[in-house]
């Protein structure tokens, strides 16, 4: 417990030292190289920034996941270990089940009152953004940036101040690489050798 409170910290530091922070939340079940290509392209776009990856509890808008909690930030922080300006933080499956964003923007506020809170959207759910619980605040809270994805086209949403980024990402999604585990394929490519070895150690997605 002490040395996860230890790592914590490091995290906060770090990233109270940059400029701007940009918070990626997610599932990450499991994190892959779209995720690390789409956090790469928003931080050059927000130079000097840092990464904030943000692994849900119990994301509210799906129903469940496929590996714990404490698996999928195992494997993030694997993810994102040696890369400039990445950081992984366990904040939302400390607090528990469900993660909604404005809570989580509201609590890094307070570990980080200077630097600017910039929350990552994906493409593919930018027009769910005005349901989500305490839209409004969330907007007073960060401003958004939205990196392409193969298939989906960022859009401006009316009322919001979103930062678009066109980038080329690798066409890959965490379904995907369920579904390869439990076919017996590779996963080269798809997702770091390291969260690779991880999944293959746990024995995760056979099921």
């Amino acid at each position: 417990m002490e040395n996860a409170e230890n790592m914590e910290k490091e995290v906060l530091a770090g990233c109270g030292g940059a400029e701007r922070i940009i918070v990626m939340g997610g599932s990450f079940d499991p994190v892959h190289c779209g995720h690390l290509a789409a956090a790469a392209a928003a931080r050059n776009r927000l130079a000097p920034a840092a990464v904030l990856f943000v692994p849900a509890a119990v994301s509210p808008y799906k129903r469940s996941t496929g590996a714990p909690a404490a698996a999928r930030l195992e494997m993030t922080a694997l993810a994102a270990a040696g890369r400039r300006d990445f950081y992984v933080t366990g904040l939302e499956i400390e607090r528990g089940a469900p993660s909604f964003t404005v809570d989580t923007l509201r609590l890094l506020r307070q570990y980080f009152p200077r630097p600017e809170l910039w929350l990552a959207a994906g493409a593919d759910v930018i027009a769910d953004l005005p349901g989500w619980k305490e839209a409004a605040a969330i907007k007073s809270l960060a401003r958004l940036v939205c990196v392409s994805r193969p298939g989906y086209a960022p859009a401006a949403l009316p009322g919001w101040d979103i930062e678009i980024i066109s980038a080329a990402t690798p066409d890959v999604s965490s379904s995907m690489i369920r579904a390869r585990v439990r076919a017996g394929a590779p996963l080269a490519g798809l997702t770091p050798a390291a969260v690779a070895r991880y999944i293959e150690k746990e024995r995760l997605y056979r099921a």
